[in-house]
């Protein structure tokens, strides 16, 4: 990595390798829609990019990425980033990589993932509820639609009235039965984190 001129993907490969080396587990690197990204044998993403513009053009954007088991959770760990000279060996930057990105990311994830699974219960838990009142609504006359939303749930239950011929509606929305993951307990230290 002694060449600032490198792509991004030899920046990805020669980085994958270090870090193979640094931190005892394998890693890849993984091109999905054309974007340079780093996976390791536990899970762990990194993603990678080349700034173009700005005071820091040239430099090399290294930045935590969604696990798979904890997508989409509300913790600054999970999307951390820092910048790094693409001139500098590999082994530096796995070391940098590691000490200011990795350390709390990985202590973080046991917490992602049960934030993770208690949303996808509630997710479940509303659709539960959903699909219930649409059986019911099912039963009157007239037309039930559902919102195609996942972050506003709800039903609408369209009819013409028998006698004043108006559109009535009845409408089931913001269906929340809310949850609460206030921390998780890891190695002994507890993570603090915000529910939705």
């Amino acid at each position: 990595m002694n060449r600032p001129e490198c792509s991004v993907g030899e920046i990805g490969a020669r980085l994958a390798a270090a870090l193979s080396t640094f931190d005892e587990q394998t890693w890849r690197v993984t091109e999905p829609q054309g974007r340079v990204g780093l996976v390791s044998a536990g899970g762990d993403r990194l993603e990678l990019h080349i700034r173009s513009y700005g005071p820091q053009a040239g430099r090399v954007i290294v930045g935590c990425g969604d696990p798979d088991d904890a997508r989409d959770v509300p913790m600054p760990e999970l999307g951390a980033t820092i910048t790094v000279s693409p001139a500098r060996p590999a082994e530096h930057i796995a070391a940098d990589v590691s000490r200011r990105l990795l350390r709390a990311y990985r202590a973080v994830r046991p917490a992602a993932r049960a934030w993770r699974a208690a949303a996808d219960a509630l997710a479940a838990a509303e659709d539960a509820v959903l699909d219930e009142a649409e059986q019911h609504l099912a039963a009157l006359p007239g037309t039930v639609e559902r919102s195609g939303s996942p972050h506003l749930p709800a039903l609408t239950l369209s009819t013409e009235h028998p006698y004043r011929g108006a559109v009535e509606q009845v409408r089931i929305s913001d269906v929340r039965l809310g949850h609460e993951v206030t921390g998780v307990t890891s190695g002994g230290v507890v993570y603090e984190i915000d529910s939705a």
